[in-house]
Formats: structure tokens, C-alpha cells, sequence
């Protein structure tokens, strides 16, 4: 049965304790599970000479995104379950807020960020990627992403008073108020200024892929295919043979990017599954907004577990890990960390 409240000569309304006490789990479950798990991602490129590509730097910064958003799940849960209301609770809810939203628009971007980069390095010359993807251009990559996070989500309500971050007495939780005057042009700016641009990226650069996949698997049947009717007594049987092994050499490098750019996909694809009900809610004002808002954010701890079974370098390192064995093709930062130790224990 539902509660209420005065404060500031207003009632003030108390959620079913039951669905406080479940949205409140899932925070919790949010937390254990999403700050170990891109903990560890971010281990692993730290601890692995393999994974440390420029690829990757996207990956890291979407675990960055991930872990910020499950740190503050805490914080989301004593919104959920308090029975009162204070400045400090509305103040509260203002950081959780403005992280939660930041690190979700950047979540976006860093998806569209990886489709292309996926996309310019299966489709394109090695030499284009190079030149987009060098290190100079790579520092100014990541803080655009945030940039434009910052943007998005966090400059209309901090500066120009379109939206406000808080508690929410309606729904009691730590939101973008609804009754604030410019809530619904906050929204706006939501639905139509983060999602739709980064996700037809993503779309067009995986549509690409694919075709760019189907057509290079047809074009090597047809070579093999023209290879075998060749007679094995025929003079360029030897130059034919050369090729066959060097296309095999070249399927076989597509082939772990395809393996990666298609779990890159997957993950996509949960972020859709995770992202679609908040876009729809946000325009329709759901009853289930609370519960859709945690949907969310169970995102974050789901690329750790995608990485954890469909990456084979991110797997193996997570196996080292757990089993509690050397990282293969360690990074020169945990050669000299263990340098280190073994220096403090022999002195």
C-alpha cells in the first residue's frame, strides 16, 4: 500500500515497499556484479600486451563508462529505499544523476565509436586505418566522446535550466525531475539528440561489415574453386599453391576480426535490448519507468560476461585470472609491477 509524506507543505508520495525493495536489489546486484566485472576488463588490457590496440582504447573506455554507471548504483538504491526527504537527498541524487546520464550517452557514442572503427578496419585499407587511428588522433577520440556526452546530457540542466536532476517524488527515485517546466524539452534532447544519430552509425558500419564479409567469402570459394580443377602436373601448380596459402593466411587474420567485430555486435545488440524500453518510455511517460531506468543499467555489467565467452584474448586473460596464472604475453606494465614485487621481497 502506498504511503505519503509532507515536506515543503506538498505530500509526497512513498512506492509499494515491494517494488522499492526489489528495484533497490537490483542496484545492489547491479554494483557487486558490474564494478568487479569491468574492473577486470580494464585489468586485462592493462596486464595483456595483445590486448593493448587501439581497438581496445574504445573497449576501455566503455568499461570506464560501465564502471562509473555501476559505482553510483549505491547511491540510486538509498533513493529507492529512504521513507523521508531531505536537502541531502535531493543533493545525492544530483550526482547520481548527472553520472548515470554522462555515462550512459557516452556508452552511445563509444558503441558508434567502435562500429566505425570495426568498419574502417575490416572494409578499409590497412593504410586508411592507420591514418585515422594513429596515436595523435587517438587522444583526441576519447575526450570528443565525453565532450559530447557532457553536452548532451549534462549542460541543459546544469547551465541552461532545460531539465532538472534530483529526487523524484513521484517516482521516488534519482532522475530527471518530471515536473520540472522543461522536463519534457530535456527529454527531447534525450531521445532525439543521443540515440538516433549513433545508432544509425552503428547500423550502416555493421550493414558494411557484413556485406564486405559475404562478399569476401564468395570471392575466396570462387578462387579455391578455380585452384582445384587446376591439374596437379600443371607447371603453375606450385604459384597456385603459394596463393592458396597465402589467402588461407588472410582468412585466417579476417577471421579473429570477424570473431571480434561480431562480438562487438552482440554487444550492440544487448545495449538495444537494454535501451529500447527507456527510448519508448521517455516519449509515452510509463508507469514502469523506475524498473525500465534499472534495465538499463544492468547493461553495464553485461559486456564483462559478452567478453568473458565470445572474445578468445579477453578470455584467456580472464582464465589467468581466475585460476590465478601467469597472463600470457604480458604487458611491459606487469613485467615491471612484478619487478617490483620481487625487489620488495628480496630486500
Amino acid at each position: 500500500m502506498e504511503a505519503t509524506q509532507d515536506f515543503n507543505n506538498e505530500r509526497y508520495r512513498i512506492p509499494d515497499n515491494t517494488d522499492a525493495f526489489f528495484l533497490g536489489l537490483l542496484s545492489v546486484y547491479i554494483f557487486l556484479v558490474g564494478v568487479p566485472g569491468n574492473t577486470l576488463i580494464l585489468l586485462a588490457v592493462l596486464f595483456s600486451r595483445k590486448l593493448q590496440t587501439t581497438s581496445n582504447a574504445f573497449i576501455v573506455n566503455l568499461a570506464i563508462a560501465d564502471l562509473f554507471a555501476c559505482l553510483v548504483q549505491p547511491l540510486h538504491m538509498v533513493g529507492t529505499w529512504a521513507n523521508y526527504y531531505s536537502s541531502s537527498l535531493d543533493s545525492m541524487c544530483l550526482v547520481a544523476s548527472c553520472i548515470s546520464h554522462l555515462c550512459i550517452a557516452c556508452s552511445i557514442f563509444t558503441l558508434a565509436a567502435i562500429a566505425f572503427n570495426r568498419f574502417v578496419l575490416v572494409v578499409c585499407s590497412s593504410s586508411t586505418y592507420q591514418s585515422i587511428y594513429r596515436s595523435k588522433f587517438l587522444k583526441i577520440w576519447i575526450p570528443l566522446l565525453w565532450t559530447l556526452a557532457v553536452l548532451m546530457t549534462l549542460l541543459p540542466p546544469l547551465a541552461l535550466d532545460i531539465g532538472k536532476f534530483g529526487f523524484d517524488n513521484n517516482t521516488h527515485t534519482c532522475r530527471s525531475i518530471i515536473d520540472y517546466p522543461t522536463a519534457d524539452q530535456y527529454d527531447s534532447i534525450i531521445v532525439f539528440g543521443v540515440y538516433p544519430l549513433p545508432f544509425f552509425i552503428i547500423i550502416v558500419c555493421y550493414s558494411g561489415i557484413l556485406l564486405t564479409v559475404i562478399k569476401h567469402d564468395r570471392r575466396l570459394k570462387k578462387r579455391k574453386t578455380e585452384m582445384s580443377v587446376i591439374s596437379s602436373d600443371d607447371p603453375i601448380q606450385r604459384s597456385a599453391t603459394v596463393l592458396t596459402k597465402t589467402i588461407t593466411k588472410q582468412l585466417s587474420v579476417t577471421s579473429m576480426e570477424i570473431r571480434v567485430t561480431a562480438n562487438m555486435f552482440i554487444i550492440f545488440c544487448a545495449f538495444i535490448v537494454c535501451t529500447t524500453p527507456l527510448f519508448i518510455c521517455t516519449i509515452y511517460q510509463c508507469l514502469i519507468m523506475p524498473y525500465v531506468r534499472t534495465v538499463l543499467a544492468i547493461n553495464s555489467t553485461l559486456n564483462p560476461l559478452i567478453y568473458g565467452v565470445n572474445h578468445p584474448i579477453f578470455r584467456s586473460v580472464f582464465t589467468s585470472f581466475l585460476k590465478c596464472k601467469p597472463v600470457p604475453e604480458p604487458s611491459n606494465f606487469l613485467i615491471g609491477l612484478r619487478r617490483r614485487i620481487y625487489a620488495l621481497r628480496e630486500s
